[in-house]
């Protein structure tokens, strides 16, 4: 479906609705994920929006472990001590480490 045509007065308006389309977009795809907006001046830190980003991180990587987890533990005794079992528990460290180190960022 094609937008119907803008009769903007001149290309100052057009332009100036085409940014906010743009900065609507923006807000609703954050919101989306669940972030806070972004600051209104792009040289402030945006603490709040990166203390998000940081729990949805950590919130991914946490559901990840448990899913390889439960996958590792619902195998056979000789699958978990193949290659391809020893493979896994190397990937579940890792993700342990990974969980670790996010959980020790500090973002204030």
């Amino acid at each position: 479906m094609t937008t119907p045509r803008r009769n903007d007065p001149t290309n100052a308006a057009r332009q100036a609705a085409w940014r906010r389309r743009q900065a609507q977009a923006q807000a609703q795809a954050m919101a989306a994920k669940g972030l806070p907006p972004l600051p209104p001046i792009a040289n402030l830190p945006g603490t709040a929006r990166w203390s998000a980003q940081r729990k949805l991180a950590l919130a991914t990587l946490e559901s990840m472990r448990d899913e390889m987890q439960d996958y590792f533990d619902d195998r056979t005794e000789a699958w978990k001590e193949s290659e391809r079992g020893q493979a896994m528990v190397q990937r579940i460290e890792t993700l342990a480490a990974l969980i670790d180190a996010v959980e020790e960022l500090e973002i204030a």
